[in-house]
């Protein structure tokens, strides 16, 4: 190969690894198949690899010099994976917003809104862990998910910590909460996950558990996933969502656990004091890593909660 013909060589190599990709996203997101739409929740990591195989491609085409060819590459990279990040994340939220004016459920609790969702085909269920009042309602929205295909009800590292918690045989102090809940039909569709040791994992672990089990969404659905959190948390839960869910091209609905008894009450008072701004751009920001670079954190996040770490390794070695 002449040595002037490599630039334009690379070009094309360029051009051709960013029409593949496009190619690859048409494919996930117009499978053509009947009311089902296989998720490609794998996406964002051959994302990843298309897009910096796509800068690489093009700023050494262009003959710069190294110092300039690695901020020009990184450039594009980012720029790259921000905007396929809008242009997945902005249909999502604007998907739930558009079925709630539809349905006239703006005024509605978010509780009644989950409900509708589920009623009108959501499948899947994701619990983030915290108090006992997120896990009932949990138990109660993911009871109603049973019989369907591809249903989940992904209670991750909440207040219960073993799945026998919720089952007719519990301990009474437990089967107390969940009176009215047909648990048979919950243990159906539940999955109980103690990976996550803080929120922005109850997010990761839920796509993972997604993709390992290759459930497919149903796409008349009004929202792909409800979040079932706490009032105070709901604002950081969401901004997460935004980002995570919706970057894996899903929409949702976040709903709020009322609390079961005044002391539990006062719990969840005693933590809202530490929300805050602080709390939730942190998290904005570890998901615009994990965005670019599919760093999660979790090691960090041990160190922070060791308590946390220490209970889920001795909860694999010890789980039911």
């Amino acid at each position: 190969m002449h040595v002037a013909s490599i630039p334009c060589t690379l070009l094309r190599l360029g051009v051709q690894i960013g029409l593949g990709f496009c190619n690859e996203q048409c494919v996930a997101l117009h499978p053509g198949v009947g009311m089902h739409e296989t998720r490609a929740l794998a996406m964002p990591r051959v994302l990843r690899f298309y897009v910096l195989a796509f800068a690489v491609a093009c700023v050494t085409a262009i003959q710069a010099t190294p110092l300039r060819a690695v901020a020009l590459a990184l450039v594009l990279y980012v720029t790259s994976i921000l905007g396929f990040a809008a242009m997945r994340c902005i249909p999502a939220g604007r998907k739930a917003a558009a079925w709630r004016l539809r349905s006239g459920l703006e005024a509605s609790g978010s509780v009644e809104v989950a409900e509708a969702a589920i009623a009108s085909g959501t499948r899947w269920l994701l619990v983030c862990g915290g108090e006992c009042c997120r896990d009932v309602l949990g138990a109660r929205l993911g009871a109603k998910l049973a019989a369907r295909p591809d249903a989940l009800a992904f209670f991750s590292s909440g207040h219960f910590k073993f799945r026998s918690d919720f089952s007719s045989e519990a301990r009474k102090n437990h089967r107390q909460h969940f009176a009215g809940i047909d648990m048979r039909q919950l243990q159906e569709v539940m999955e109980l996950d103690r990976e996550a040791i803080d929120t922005f994992a109850n997010f990761t672990t839920f796509l993972r558990c997604i993709e390992r089990k290759g459930l497919a969404r149903e796409r008349s659905a009004p929202v792909d996933v409800v979040v079932v959190t706490s009032s105070y948390h709901l604002p950081r839960a969401w901004a997460i969502a935004s980002l995570v869910l919706g970057f894996a091209g899903l929409s949702f609905h976040v709903a709020e656990a009322p609390s079961q008894s005044g002391d539990e009450e006062k719990t969840m008072a005693r933590r809202s004091l530490r929300e805050g701004p602080f709390r939730c751009a942190r998290d904005v920001l570890r998901a615009f890593v994990w965005l670019l670079s599919g760093f999660e954190g979790d090691a960090l996040a041990g160190v922070l909660h060791q308590n946390r770490r220490a209970f889920r390794a001795w909860y694999r070695e010890h789980r039911e």
